[in-house]
């Protein structure tokens, strides 16, 4: 194989685990919450998780922010954007008593 050829395939190569790193670290939810409205932008959650965020929502008036929700189960992992640290927990302690159902096909 000329060096021209292998240079070629670890570039490649580079890129494919690129590729499925970058999958894998996006979150497969993402959900938009308000102290009115609770929206999923991406994924689905289980049935009435979505009524139980916007009751822990309605705990802090004129809250707003973001949710991303990775792996599932025992892997499940959260991420929160735009929300005080009270409103978080409030919202974690909803989700994990659900997380075996999350990441779930």
């Amino acid at each position: 194989m000329s060096g021209l050829g292998l240079g070629a395939a670890v570039g490649l190569a580079v890129i494919g685990f690129g590729a499925i790193g970058w999958a894998a670290s996006r979150p497969h939810t993402v959900v938009k919450l308000t102290t009115t409205k609770v929206s999923v932008e991406r994924g689905r959650l289980p049935t009435g998780l979505s009524g139980e965020l916007r009751g822990a929502m309605k705990l802090s008036p004129g809250a707003s922010g973001r949710l991303d929700i990775r792996g599932g189960g025992e892997t499940l992992k959260l991420s929160f954007s735009g929300l005080d640290e009270g409103t978080e927990q409030r919202l974690r302690n909803v989700v994990l008593l659900r997380k075996r159902e999350l990441g779930a096909k």
